[in-house]
């Protein structure tokens, strides 16, 4: 390590003082006025702005005509509309995502139950066998039955389940045609 002569150490030590202290200034500005906060009665919105729905047809405009053949023919396209349709089907879907959210909630059990039969010959791997039984050409058959129980409690100490059903939830309730994000 080289030893600095005083002088140019105590320069060193007075610039990085110098540039310390500096960089502690900031331009302090005076805070820009309070906005106001309006009272909702005085904003007078009903008479400022023509709501979209005020001249908006009725849902089943068409029935004010009294026309049979109308109100069919319009009842038979909504009906089989494909629209319709998707609709319907995005309904379930959205039912259905609701469901299996939840489904992982809470307790869950299951069962299982298998048998898995081998048939063991003179040309099979019988190596557990091979030593204490003579195996032939019709060998014996071995038969593996498993039956079990078990049961899963969900606790969901932080919330990510609820959080998911309550996403599903949203989801479901989201309007047909509104906007899908992923």
């Amino acid at each position: 390590m080289m030893i600095l002569p005083f002088s140019a150490r105590l320069r060193g030590t007075l610039f990085t003082l110098t540039l310390t202290l500096l960089s502690g200034c900031a331009l302090i500005q005076d805070e820009p006025a309070q906005v106001a906060i309006v009272n909702p009665q005085q904003a007078q919105l009903a008479q400022v702005i023509h709501l979209a729905n005020s001249d908006w047809p009725a849902a089943r405009w068409w029935e004010a005509y009294d026309d049979p053949q109308l109100n069919m023919l319009i009842n038979r396209a909504l009906q089989n509309s494909p629209t319709m349709q998707a609709a319907r089907l995005r309904i379930s879907q959205s039912q259905s995502t609701v469901e299996l959210a939840r489904s992982a909630m809470g307790l869950q059990a299951t069962a299982v139950a298998a048998q898995n039969r081998l048939r063991i010959t003179d040309k099979s791997f019988s190596w557990p066998y091979s030593y204490s039984l003579p195996v032939d050409k019709n060998g014996p058959w071995y038969t593996l039955n498993t039956v079990g129980v078990g049961a899963q409690l969900n606790i969901d100490l932080w919330g990510a389940d609820r959080a998911r059903v309550a996403a599903a939830i949203g989801e479901k309730k989201r309007p047909a045609g509104g906007d899908r994000r992923h």
